[in-house]
């Protein structure tokens, strides 16, 4: 909702400390912090699970004369561009003090490109923030790309007046994930001084229009159901084809008020100015394939009837499960990993990428792209490169497909460490993106029924009947004839 100033009677946003228009401080004039709580923030279950827990015992052990340890409120805060780190701060900044767990409703924000200057006199200025939290954003730059354990950083004196402050001010720190989660990983003692860590996730189409609506409400617009159906299109369309210039939530709010703007211009404005029209939503958008019409193009590939067959009894026990779920409040999370094995030609990757199309068709992954490796990609050339290598592309292939080929190449021999490093990583990121990410792994039959049989970590991933075999194509020679002159030629059956 938006905030009212009492001295210029004009909106500000809901999370606003000074009118943007004659500059009051709107707590004071409004007598009152307004009533903000994690409902705010759309998605992020994982984080609003953890803080609720949080007050629920700061509540009791205030109720029992006893205070909840702060140290325990320390937080790290790791997502791309646009997934409300700096938002996530400022709402709990106002919960932590609502509900008497901090005597400070704001947080004092320290961008990284003026960390320099807040750490020449760290302790007075922690000193001053008492009370309340220090917000340190973009922490990613204060910290090298390619991390050496030991190695000092431009941060690194903050952990220490952390540990002398006990927990006050709270410090919640953010980042981009490039390169911050290899150094958490490398630095036990960094992440073990923080309490929460959260990863945001990238916004799924939903979540991109449920923010979008948000803000024609704030503007006392509706949304026309045309329109409505085409901005969430819009949203999955972008979702789809997004790359690293994606920016979340700084995209909705782009779209929002270019879609506001062209409602104003609209030349039915005057019959419908509180309705956000269909007309209103510029650009090319593209609809999606059903399911069916993807099955139809399956269909039309060569052979490879039992995978056929085998893919449509899978969507089909997907589906069946998933509703059973949902009867029962759960949410439902696939894990199907699969072999394709088979002769350069035989349609591994023709197969992979269909397979995207239908599991995207049918919600299970949010995007359905393909992302194509092979040892190149994914196996380093010195100490540390291997698993970075293979986290980016994992981050990468996050809502589709992850298709190796030659997977069995991974690890060459017996003491090929940094083959044995790409196994390693991907096996747990495979865990840790259950649901979110397929991994098909592809090469010739006995190669890859080696490869599976020589590492139980893989064999527990790909379920032996997630194993198929790709035949090569038949050829039959045909003499055609003609009155001057015979040649051949080749008749695929």
């Amino acid at each position: 909702m938006a905030i009212q100033c009492k001295q210029c009677n004009l909106e500000n946003r809901d999370l606003a400390k000074y009118c943007k228009y004659c500059g009051v401080e709107i707590i004071n004039l409004n007598g009152k912090i307004q009533n903000i709580d994690l409902d705010e923030l759309v998605g992020l279950s994982e984080l609003k699970d953890e803080i609720n827990t949080k007050i629920i015992v700061a509540k009791r052990m205030q109720k029992s004369g006893r205070q909840l340890d702060k140290r325990a409120l320390h937080t790290i805060l790791i997502g791309n561009t646009g997934t409300a780190k700096s938002k996530v701060a400022e709402i709990l900044a106002k919960i932590y003090f609502k509900n008497k767990i901090i005597e400070k409703p704001d947080s004092k924000t320290v961008n990284a490109v003026d960390f320099g200057n807040f750490s020449k006199d760290l302790a007075s200025n922690l000193n001053a923030a008492k009370g309340g939290i220090v917000f340190i954003d973009e922490v990613h730059k204060l910290v090298p790309a390619e991390y050496i354990p030991g190695q000092t950083t431009q941060i690194d004196k903050l952990y220490v007046e952390m540990d002398k402050m006990c927990g006050d001010p709270v410090i919640i720190i953010a980042s981009r994930p490039e390169g911050f989660k290899e150094y958490l990983e490398k630095n036990p003692e960094v992440k073990n001084r923080f309490n929460l860590i959260f990863n945001l996730p990238d916004l799924s189409e939903n979540e991109m229009f449920e923010i979008a609506e948000n803000q024609f409400k704030q503007q006392n617009f509706s949304i026309a159901p045309e329109a409505e159906t085409k901005i969430k299109k819009l949203f999955k369309n972008l979702v789809k084809k997004k790359d690293s210039g994606f920016g979340n939530g700084h995209t909705v709010n782009k779209i929002a008020k270019e879609i506001i703007e062209e409602h104003f211009v609209n030349p039915q404005y005057d019959n419908f100015p509180n309705t956000i029209l269909e007309d209103d939503i510029k650009g090319e958008i593209i609809d999606d394939k059903t399911t069916q019409q993807i099955f139809e193009e399956l269909d039309k590939f060569i052979g490879m009837d039992d995978v056929k067959s085998y893919i449509r009894n899978m969507i089909e026990r997907i589906v069946v499960s998933r509703k059973d779920a949902e009867k029962t409040g759960k949410k439902y999370t696939f894990g199907e990993h699969l072999i394709l094995t088979g002769n350069p030609g035989t349609g591994k990757t023709s197969l992979a990428r269909k397979l995207g199309e239908i599991f995207s068709s049918i919600g299970l992954l949010s995007r359905g792209h393909v992302i194509e490796v092979d040892r190149s990609k994914m196996v380093g050339q010195f100490i540390g490169e291997t698993s970075k290598l293979v986290q980016k592309i994992c981050d990468n292939s996050t809502g589709g497909i992850l298709f190796i080929d030659e997977a069995y190449t991974l690890k060459q021999h017996e003491n090929d460490n940094f083959g044995q490093e790409a196994i390693d990583t991907l096996l747990k990121r495979m865990e840790d993106d259950r649901g979110k990410t397929m991994v098909i792994a592809a090469g010739y039959q006995k190669e890859m029924q080696n490869f599976i049989n020589a590492n139980p970590g893989l064999k527990s991933r790909f379920k032996e009947e997630n194993i198929f075999h790709l035949k090569d194509f038949y050829y039959c020679t045909l003499l055609l004839k003609s009155s001057k002159h015979g040649h051949f030629g080749t008749c695929l059956i």
